[in-house]
C-alpha cells in the first residue's frame, strides 16, 4: 500500500502514479508512506528511505520525480526508461519541442529535463517518422476531445485521475462542461473531423447527462465524420444507453474488455462476466458503424497464453478495431 499524505491533490496524484511504476510491489503488498514535512518530500518504507528538498520550481512535479530518479541511480536501483514521462503522449511533447529546436536539441532536452533513455527516444522518433506524413496531410483539420472523469470504480491498472460516478460532482461537472463547449465552439470556424468523448467511463454518468453533452456538441460543432463515445464498462452500456447513442448519430463506440479471462477481469476490479460482455457487444453491434475493443498486454499474473486467448476471443467477435 502506498499512503500519500500530501494536501495538494494534483501533486499527490502525480507522485502516487510515479511510485506505482517504480515500486509495483507496494501497490498491494508492502507499505510505503509519502509526505511533505519541513519543506522535504519524505518517502519511507521498510526497504527504502528517500528525502528530497522542496525547491521553488516552475514544474514542482517534474522536479521531484527527477530528483527521485537521481536518488534511485545513486543507490543503483532500476529507473523507468521513459523517465518522468508517464500518463502522457510522448510524441505530442516532441512535436511541440520541434517547433523551436532541432532533433539534437530535442534529444538533449528529453534526457536532461525528463530523464528519458536513448532507446525510448529512438523509439519515439521511429513512430514520429511513420506519423509525420499522415499528420501533414491533415494539418488543417482538428478533433474535439471531451473528458468525463467518472467511473463506476477504479481498475487496478488505471493511472488516470478519476472520480466515482455516484459522486455529487457529476451534475456540476456536466453543467460546467456544457458551458465550456458552448464557449470554445465560438472560436472555431469549421467543423471538426472527429469528436471523441473519453474518460473515465462516459457512459457511467447516466443516459440523461450524456445525452445533454452530446446534443450540445452536435449543436455547437455541427456534423463530423466520426463521433466516438467510450463505453468501456459493460454494466454502463444498457439498452437505453445504446439506443440514446445510436439516435444521436454516434457512429463509433469502444467496448473495453481488457482481458477475456474471467480471473483477470475480477482481479482488475471489474464486475462483469465474459458472457455479459459478449451479450452487450452483440446488442450494440447492429447499432454502430464501428466498434473498437481494447485489450491490455501485461496485466498482473497474465501469461502469454492468457493474452493470446483474449485476442482470439475478441477476433471471433469481429469488431471494427482492436486496440
Amino acid at each position: 500500500m502506498i499512503k500519500i499524505e500530501i494536501e495538494n491533490q494534483g501533486l499527490a496524484h502525480e507522485i502516487y502514479e510515479f511510485l506505482r511504476i517504480i515500486f509495483p510491489s507496494y501497490e498491494r503488498g508492502n507499505f510505503m508512506c509519502v509526505k511533505i514535512e519541513d519543506e522535504l518530500l519524505k518517502i519511507n518504507s521498510d526497504e527504502y528511505n528517500f528525502i528530497i528538498p522542496i525547491k521553488k520550481s516552475t514544474n514542482l512535479q517534474r522536479y521531484l520525480k527527477l530528483e527521485l530518479i537521481n536518488q534511485l541511480k545513486e543507490n543503483q536501483l532500476e529507473v523507468p526508461k521513459w523517465g518522468v514521462l508517464h500518463g502522457i503522449r510522448p510524441l505530442k511533447l516532441i512535436y511541440n519541442l520541434l517547433k523551436d529546436r532541432d532533433e539534437e536539441g530535442v534529444r538533449n532536452y528529453l534526457k536532461k529535463e525528463y530523464s528519458v533513455a536513448d532507446e525510448k527516444i529512438n523509439l519515439a522518433y521511429e513512430i514520429l517518422n511513420i506519423q509525420k506524413d499522415i499528420i501533414s496531410e491533415n494539418i488543417d483539420n482538428y478533433s474535439v476531445y471531451v473528458h468525463i472523469p467518472f467511473c463506476p470504480s477504479k481498475c487496478t491498472y488505471c493511472s488516470y485521475h478519476t472520480l466515482n460516478s455516484k459522486s455529487s460532482m457529476v451534475e456540476d461537472y456536466v453543467n460546467k462542461l456544457i458551458e465550456e463547449i458552448e464557449f470554445e465552439s465560438k472560436y472555431l470556424n469549421k467543423n471538426p473531423s472527429s469528436i471523441y468523448i473519453g474518460g473515465g467511463t462516459p457512459t457511467s454518468i447516466g443516459v440523461n447527462n450524456l445525452n445533454n453533452i452530446i446534443e450540445i456538441l452536435k449543436d455547437s460543432f455541427g456534423d463530423t465524420k466520426e463521433f466516438t463515445v467510450e463505453a468501456g464498462r459493460v454494466e454502463t452500456l444498457t439498452d437505453e444507453m445504446i439506443e440514446m447513442l445510436s439516435n444521436n448519430e454516434v457512429n463509433r463506440i469502444s467496448i473495453n474488455p481488457q482481458s477475456m479471462n474471467l480471473k483477470t477481469v475480477k482481479s482488475i476490479n471489474r464486475i462483469n462476466s465474459i458472457e455479459e460482455l459478449i451479450e452487450c457487444y452483440n446488442k450494440a453491434k447492429p447499432k454502430f458503424k464501428d466498434i473498437n475493443m481494447d485489450l491490455i498486454i501485461g496485466l498482473e499474473d497474465e501469461t502469454e497464453e492468457d493474452f493470446i486467448n483474449s485476442l482470439e476471443s475478441v477476433i471471433k467477435l469481429n469488431p471494427t478495431n482492436i486496440t
